[in-house]
């Protein structure tokens, strides 16, 4: 019975996930969640709550997959290919940034899902940068908060804006083509900000993988 539970609430999870990406809040519908999940409304409610509180979980989950599945790297020279990581990420899960705006138009000026916890996990990601700041490792110019807040703007927006994306490439940005040229950038202007030197960009659509990033030489 526990096994037919679980895998009730995965499906739940996993429609509710769609759902709320493709809706919204407002838009997402609990009963829709429950044909898609084959499984009863009831159960929805009685497994996690209502609404509001369903799509504060599929945020949570989906924020915590990606910080586990991409951690900080110990040296911050290697910043780039964190954020060039977390691009990847974002290109293979494009759920994640879709749910951060729908939850940015619900919560503008409200506190939104677990807002103190996620404060306090981003004090961290700025305390890191201020140490590599102070010791010289990366560029001391711009304040920390704001420069995370940059690095995330590189790693997301050409997921979160591909109506924008594709009126600057005048063509689909989710070719493959197109996605490794403005990841090839996205690594670039990481460097930059950071006072690192940046790969060079040899052309429009190669993979930046190889990218040479600086050393201990």
């Amino acid at each position: 019975m526990k096994r037919n539970a679980d895998a009730t609430r995965a499906r739940i999870f996993d429609a509710a996930r769609d759902e709320f990406a493709q809706f919204g809040i407002a838009g997402a519908r609990v009963d829709r969640i429950a044909g898609n999940a084959r499984a009863n409304k009831a159960r929805i409610y009685e497994y996690f709550g209502d609404k509001e509180t369903l799509f504060a979980l599929v945020l949570e989950v989906e924020l915590e997959r990606l910080s586990t599945a991409i951690p900080v790297p110990d040296d911050p020279r290697l910043i780039p290919v964190y954020v060039r990581a977390v691009f990847d990420y974002h290109c293979a899960h494009p759920d994640l940034v879709r749910l951060l705006y729908w939850e940015a138009l619900r919560f503008s000026s409200t506190d939104a899902p677990r807002e103190q916890e996620r404060r306090e996990f981003y004090a961290g990601r700025v305390a890191y940068l201020e140490r590599a700041q102070a010791e010289g490792i990366i560029s001391s110019e711009a304040d920390p908060r704001h420069l995370h807040f940059l690095l995330l703007g590189l790693a997301t927006s050409w997921f979160g804006l591909p109506q924008l994306a594709r009126m600057h490439v005048d063509d689909d940005p989710s070719t493959s083509e197109h996605r490794l040229a403005h990841r090839e950038h996205v690594v670039w202007a990481t460097c930059r900000i950071l006072g690192l030197e940046p790969p060079r960009i040899d052309g429009v659509g190669g993979d930046p993988a190889g990218a040479t990033l600086p050393t201990d030489d």
